[in-house]
């Protein structure tokens, strides 16, 4: 029973990224691509790295869907790898679950490379 609700956890979050792409790219085709990059141009990270006042925070990452460098991470997946947050032009989010499978992938491509 356990695999077949980890199944459908995982079909969910599948969906979900999806249901988040496709928001993102309505939204960008609602503001076009010149208001895209100015905001893009705008942005200012809210999670940025200080050693002494925020050593928990990131730099800002591509977006996956727009391209502009304003995806704001909040933490990362459990191998490290992939950024979980949402980006402050376009509003893809992408959720811990979406970002755990990522970086499973991520790993198990990097063992292989290990070889």
């Amino acid at each position: 029973m356990s695999e077949q609700h980890e199944d459908r956890a995982w079909q969910s979050a599948r969906e979900e990224d999806g249901h988040s792409v496709a928001r993102a790219v309505a939204f960008l085709q609602l503001i076009g691509d010149e208001e895209a990059a100015e905001r893009a141009g705008r942005v200012e990270n809210p999670n940025e790295y200080h050693p002494k006042h925020n050593p928990d925070g990131h730099d800002l990452e591509v977006c996956p869907v727009c391209g502009f460098e304003t995806f704001c991470v909040r933490s990362l997946d459990t191998f490290g790898r992939i950024g979980i947050g949402q980006c402050l032009v376009c509003t893809y989010i992408r959720s811990s679950r979406t970002a755990d499978d990522e970086g499973f992938s991520e790993h198990l491509a990097w063992l292989g490379d290990k070889d």
